[in-house]
């Protein structure tokens, strides 16, 4: 598990050294380091980075296909390097396949007939690289990608993940959505409720900044289009909407490079008095991420009174297993007696087959559930969308043998089933 998290890692480095490179040849170099930081400190995006999944290689790829893009018209070299990125982006995730309606629109009201072919290059290579990074579409190319395309598509009307699974449920402003999707508004709100508020205000200085001025105007539009493209594709009625923030990821650098802008634009402003606005914003954003950790994906903002705020308003407060940390996995090893069976509630991806950091004399029931098989220990992160009869009773009315918890907030409790549980 190490190593894919260190390659995670390292991503998120690399995503965030682009960011920098990004503004800085378009808006300056202090704007550059405080895009940069502007990154690093969303707590949401943070702990995603240092996660071993998709989220965050997505949005390298796609903000790197955007990067070298914006400059395609000068070089036929960027255009080709931008066609291969789209084609990794694609290989990465499938929702990367809405980056042109923004790259090729905007490249050809910007640049005009300059722009043809480094469009033209960009959807033939892109495709290209799919295909040649995809073994499976080798034999039979033109039926396996109609193929493809259309389970996408029925997967997205059904509700249904790529897996197959039904779609995932979600606890959003006060009720839970299995049968249906959550309302338009989700990945608007989730963007306002977990950026923090100073970075918030920053980047819309930053979007009035780089569209007012005439020599940035064009690049302004190109990442406020490309910031918005993932938000508005989530919000569309046929399109599932979950987990918080990560399945609209790529806009995120975006936002960044927007707060960066504005936060160089507030520096500069009235001498001093920006200077010391700038330093105290980040430095509050710096301690909110100390103090959040690792909890960063349970984060919210000021705007909806932090995780506390946010339970009572109905959000949901914890959802991807995360909060079964290190130190929970220390106290169950410690406490709980050799034979013992244990389980985890909800069952997640990383807990379907074993759990590696389980001590020999320990059981897992994988295949647990209210009523059987029966366990003697549960481990639950009380993901509101999945809390049934069994776990809602089990937390109102039993005690659990430890809970850890941030601002208050449950993040994950260990209960004892031999108490007349299940």
């Amino acid at each position: 598990f190490l190593t894919p998290r260190l390659l995670a890692v390292g991503m998120f480095v690399v995503l965030v050294g682009l960011v920098y490179l990004f503004v800085t040849s378009h808006f300056g170099r202090l704007a550059g380091v405080l895009a940069a930081l502007s990154l690093v400190l969303m707590p949401r995006v943070f702990g995603h980075g240092c996660l071993a999944a998709l989220d965050v290689p997505v949005a390298l790829a796609c903000f790197a296909t955007t990067l070298v893009f914006a400059r395609a018209d000068l070089n036929k070299w960027r255009a080709a390097a931008g066609g291969v990125l789209w084609g990794v982006a694609l290989l990465t995730k499938i929702n990367a396949v809405f980056l042109p309606l923004v790259l090729i629109p905007w490249a050809l009201w910007y640049h005009r007939r300059r722009a043809v072919l480094p469009c033209v290059m960009l959807l033939v290579l892109g495709g290209a690289t799919f295909v040649a990074g995809w073994p499976w579409l080798w034999h039979d190319t033109s039926s396996r990608i109609r193929g493809y395309a259309v389970g996408v598509s029925e997967r997205t009307r059904q509700g249904e993940r790529s897996g197959g699974t039904t779609n995932v449920p979600v606890h959003y402003l006060g009720r839970t959505y299995r049968a249906r999707r959550a309302p338009w508004h989700y990945p608007f709100v989730m963007t306002l409720a977990t950026v923090p508020v100073g970075l918030l205000v920053f980047a819309g200085v930053g979007a009035r900044r780089s569209l007012a001025r005439k020599g940035t105007r064009g690049i302004g539009v190109l990442i406020l289009a490309s910031g918005l493209l993932h938000i508005v594709v989530l919000a569309l009625p046929m399109v599932p909407k979950y987990d918080g923030v990560r399945l609209f990821m790529p806009s995120f650098p975006l936002i960044a490079c927007l707060a960066g802008v504005g936060a160089a634009r507030v520096w500069d402003w009235r001498g001093r008095a920006g200077k010391a606005i700038v330093a105290a914003a980040l430095a509050a954003s710096a301690l909110v991420l100390i103090c959040t950790h690792p909890y960063e994906l349970s984060y919210y903002n000021g705007l909806v009174g932090g995780a506390w705020g946010a339970r009572k308003l109905g959000f949901e407060t914890t959802y991807w297993g995360d909060t079964v940390t290190p130190e929970v996995m220390a106290y169950v090893n410690q406490h709980c007696p050799d034979g013992s069976r244990v389980a985890v509630w909800p069952r997640h991806q990383a807990f379907l087959d074993f759990l590696p950091w389980m001590r020999k004399g320990l059981v897992f029931r994988k295949d647990w559930e209210a009523g059987t098989p029966r366990a003697d220990f549960l481990i639950l992160f009380p993901r509101q969308s999945y809390l049934d009869e069994f776990t809602t009773d089990l937390v109102r009315h039993q005690k659990p043998i430890r809970q850890w918890t941030y601002l208050g907030v449950r993040q994950c409790m260990l209960f004892d089933l031999r108490r007349g549980g299940r």
